[in-house]
């Protein structure tokens, strides 16, 4: 499976639960809980909610994101908010950031205005 495509409301919620594992990219237009593993990038014009037992290699492009899991890869978000419990290896592009004491974080922070398009070349194959 290439790709897996949701078209939501922002107000709706996408669950990805634990032991669930994606090779693929994923699109939505609604909240995203994830909690399992991605190979690909994710894309969603709302919020996105990364779960402990979290683990994704790829892009992560969103409104909102809230990291307690594992990311290697980059984000771009308005906001990103790094628990303690999360481990980050890759650049972000936010808006505003908030990092817990315990968050491992190796990479850059690039502060923006707005939130930047992702560039083609940015992305992983799928």
């Amino acid at each position: 499976m290439a790709k897996t495509e949701v078209a939501e409301s922002p107000n709706s919620l996408s669950n990805i639960i634990a032991g669930t594992e994606i090779k693929g990219d994923i699109r939505s237009g609604a909240n995203i809980r994830f909690d399992g593993i991605l190979h690909g990038n994710l894309d969603t014009e709302a919020r996105v909610v990364l779960g402990p037992s979290s683990q994704i290699y790829g892009v992560i492009r969103c409104r909102h994101a809230d990291v307690f899991g594992k990311v290697e890869g980059k984000i771009f978000a308005s906001e990103l908010t790094m628990r303690a419990s999360a481990v980050l290896k890759g650049n972000v592009f936010v808006q505003k950031i908030q990092i817990e004491p315990g968050c491992q974080f190796n990479g850059q922070c690039n502060m923006e205005e707005q939130q930047t398009a992702v560039p083609a070349d940015e992305l992983l194959p799928a």
